[in-house]
C-alpha cells in the first residue's frame, strides 16, 4: 500500500484487530433497536412479535461475535470451548452497558441542541 501523504504510513489493519469487534458491537446494538422498534408499533400481532424477537436475537448475535473479536484479538492458551463460554458471559453485561452508554451520549446530546 502507499502513504496517503509523504512520510505517512499507511497500516494493514492488524495492528488494530479489536477495531472491528467494536463495529460489530455498534452494529449489534443498531440492529436490536431497529428490531425493539418493530415490536413498538401499536399492537403487534404474532409475526411482528416473531420477527422483533429474531431480529433482537440477531443484534445479540452480531454483537456476541463483536465481543470474540474483542476479548481474543491476541494469542491465547484456551480451548475454544473456554473462549466461547467467556465470550457468552461477557457479551450480556457489555451488550447492556454499551446500550446505556450510548443511550446516556444520545440523552444528553439531544438536551444540549434542542431548540
Amino acid at each position: 500500500m502507499r502513504a496517503l501523504l509523504p512520510g505517512m504510513e499507511t497500516t494493514s489493519g492488524t495492528e488494530r484487530p479489536w477495531a472491528k469487534g467494536i463495529g460489530l458491537l455498534l452494529l449489534g446494538l443498531a440492529v436490536s433497536a431497529v428490531a425493539n422498534l418493530l415490536g413498538q408499533q401499536g399492537e403487534p400481532g404474532g409475526p411482528i412479535r416473531a420477527l422483533g424477537f429474531l431480529g433482537y436475537s440477531g443484534g445479540l448475535v452480531i454483537a456476541g461475535s463483536g465481543i470474540h473479536r474483542i476479548l481474543w484479538a491476541g494469542p491465547t492458551a484456551r480451548s475454544r470451548q473456554a473462549r466461547l463460554f467467556i465470550t457468552v458471559i461477557v457479551t450480556i453485561p457489555a451488550f447492556v452497558a454499551m446500550a446505556i452508554l450510548l443511550s446516556v451520549i444520545l440523552t444528553i446530546t439531544q438536551q444540549r441542541f434542542s431548540s
